[in-house]
């Protein structure tokens, strides 16, 4: 089973800066844009079974030109959703830096065990990140794109790389748009590419911390 895990296009929380988390934000015109350069490139170099997707908006859009191209439905899961911020939920990193600059500096120290203010932490993403793939390896499919957020990749190369979520800290954010390739067999998981973005040229973005 070939599974390409493909980060979100660029959101209007990216480029405000916002840990925009479980927020329904839209795509920018350039995530529009990444999302049908992801489609050209996936459709030239694969031959994908089925989407999955967040059930948030920037995730759903990403892959809207593909699916349409497929004429595929995407199939929603919501433990692919992006990291529950609670209090922090689509504020402005700088303000929190301003207004709490000593939790902001705990969760980003320690994100595995520290909460956001009413939100998650990574070890409750990385369980429902975990359950998801595990499940999606038991299907029948051959390809399958699963475009979801930052948060949710790191959670899952942490688990295909170390099976722990004790190493989160050594996963990048990845950036928009970007595709990593894992190819499950045999019980085991390889990792092909990782947040690849070639295809995208100039049009390139992300901005490490911000979901």
């Amino acid at each position: 089973m070939k599974i390409l895990l493909i980060r979100h296009g660029q959101s209007t929380g990216n480029v405000q800066g916002k840990f925009t988390g479980q927020t329904d934000v839209p795509l920018t015109e350039l995530g529009v844009t990444q999302g049908k350069l992801l489609c050209d490139y996936l459709m030239k170099n694969y031959t994908v079974d089925a989407v999955y997707t967040s059930k948030l908006l920037r995730a759903k859009d990403t892959v809207k030109s593909l699916v349409q191209t497929l004429n595929l439905v995407p199939i929603e899961d919501g433990r692919i959703n992006e990291l529950y911020m609670g209090k922090w939920e689509n504020q402005v990193i700088k303000d929190l830096n301003d207004t709490c600059p000593n939790e902001l500096h705990s969760w980003m120290q320690n994100q595995k065990d520290y909460h956001c203010p009413d939100g998650e932490n990574f070890v409750e993403l990385y369980c429902r990140a975990v359950d998801f793939i595990t499940d999606l390896v038991k299907t029948d499919k051959n390809t399958v794109c699963v475009c979801s957020h930052g948060g949710v990749l790191r959670s899952i190369l942490c688990y295909v790389k170390y099976g722990s979520v004790d190493y989160i800290s050594e996963i990048d954010w990845g950036r928009n748009a970007s595709i990593t390739e894992l190819d499950y067999k045999n019980g085991k998981f390889t990792v092909i590419k990782e947040f690849y973005d070639e295809f995208l040229l100039d049009l390139k973005s992300g901005y490490v911390g911000v979901l």
